[in-house]
């Protein structure tokens, strides 16, 4: 075609074309002919009119729902002005992202079918051979099908660009505020929709991200700068929140084995307010998935760093603290209180224990004991309320079973 000249591939020209193409229905017509443009060798020029030919473009695939050309033209785009113009492609990533999310929750909006999006287990497969039985014999609920058929492959698209984005931009130093910033929004794509699989799949994509065999022919040993560390750290603690919110705890877990890996990568420690928001964000996880003892310790490293670094912490908002720490500790179930266990599983349950606190930077051997003498050979009795102190010599240096009741009654109502 004659489109192909070094005088119709100019920008202007091709926007000017395809927006004609555009008015007597041919979609399709435009999309090849600014692809043609983007992937043409000889241009290899960023101008500010390439902007608006991308966007022109996005508009198109966003319309269709056409991932695979959406996926091809970021591409084109990220070596096209990556090195000349990466504001540009930020720009763009922008308006991919923001116009798929509007279209979905519009989307969204339109079905009526409580929790409609959850009931998909899988994006990727939503068509299996039972749900296309199902389909064919049933009638009773046709009218969620229809609202599944419109709402489910905007739910797709927005996750396939999501994926798209985090793919082109992966080891990009120059925008990697730009990849962090999608993966909070994925993180609310999947709480929003309440999507279990595709959490798992972006935690998974994540890490391979930050798979140090990439790094084999550069140095030994990658080191992440400070600001680097925060940004993969906040994204983590994102992640770790969303984990603890659906409940997923296997991704919650190894999401602690990711920020304890980042953590190693950087030579210089995070900054104080990062490190009490992760064990803020710990004994979340801890207390919501029931583990009593590592909620106690994440608790204690939260209570004793907030109270060396955080100098506007006030005395009322410590003696808080330090009495939900010692709560906290109280709350650990006796070691003998899991009956039926075998050695086997006591074993194993140690040795989880031992890796989890290694991870975390506790005690080499985590225990009930351990964790109350340390709280008071600190003074923490001092620290707390009365009625609490007055709960903590009740229970655990007393032994007055048949008075319990009645001596522990005034402290737990002010509990």
């Amino acid at each position: 075609m004659s489109y192909h000249s070094m005088h119709q591939l100019k920008p202007e020209n091709v926007l000017k074309r395809s927006q004609e193409y555009v008015k007597v229905g041919k979609q399709d017509q435009a999309l090849s002919l600014m692809f043609d443009m983007l992937s043409n060798r000889r241009n290899r020029t960023w101008l500010p009119a390439h902007e608006k030919v991308m966007e022109k473009y996005i508009t198109l695939c966003v319309e269709a729902r056409n991932n695979k050309m959406a996926k091809e033209g970021l591409h084109q785009y990220r070596n096209l002005s990556l090195q000349q113009a990466p504001n540009s492609l930020e720009n763009v990533i922008e308006f991919m992202l923001s116009s798929a999310t509007k279209r979905t929750k519009k989307a969204a909006a339109e079905c009526n079918v409580k929790n409609l999006a959850s009931e998909i287990d899988d994006l990727e497969n939503d068509k299996t051979p039972e749900s296309v039985l199902l389909e064919a014999v049933t009638a009773d609920r046709s009218k969620e099908r229809t609202e599944r058929e419109v709402l489910v492959p905007w739910l797709k698209f927005l996750w396939e660009s999501f994926r798209t984005v985090l793919e082109i931009l992966r080891h990009n130093s120059k925008l990697e505020h730009v990849y962090h910033q999608t993966a909070f929004r994925a993180f609310s794509f999947c709480k929003e929709y309440k999507r279990m699989t595709e959490f798992r799949r972006l935690c998974e994509i994540l890490r391979n991200h930050m798979n140090p065999n990439k790094y084999k022919q550069q140095d030994k040993e990658l080191v992440l700068t400070v600001e680097a560390t925060e940004l993969h750290l906040a994204t983590r603690f994102e992640q770790l929140k969303v984990a603890s919110s659906l409940r997923i705890w296997h991704e919650g877990f190894r999401t602690i084995e990711d920020i304890h890996y980042i953590m190693t990568l950087s030579n210089k420690r995070p900054s104080s307010q990062l490190m009490a928001t992760y064990y803020h964000k710990l004994t979340q996880l801890f207390l919501i998935s029931e583990n009593y003892l590592f909620h106690a310790y994440a608790y204690k490293a939260f209570y004793f760093l907030s109270k060396e670094k955080n100098k506007s912490l006030s005395k009322q908002d410590s003696k808080i603290m330090a009495s939900c720490v010692l709560l906290a500790a109280m709350s650990i179930p006796l070691q003998n209180s899991k009956a039926g266990r075998t050695i086997t599983e006591e074993g194993m349950q140690r040795d989880k224990n031992r890796r989890m606190a290694q991870l975390l930077g506790f005690d080499i051997n985590p225990h009930r004991k351990s964790i109350i003498k340390e709280l008071i050979d600190n003074g923490i009795l001092e620290s707390v309320f009365d009625e609490v102190k007055q709960l903590y010599l009740i229970l655990e240096e007393e032994f007055t079973p048949l008075d319990l009741v009645h001596k522990t009654m005034p402290q737990l109502k002010f509990l």
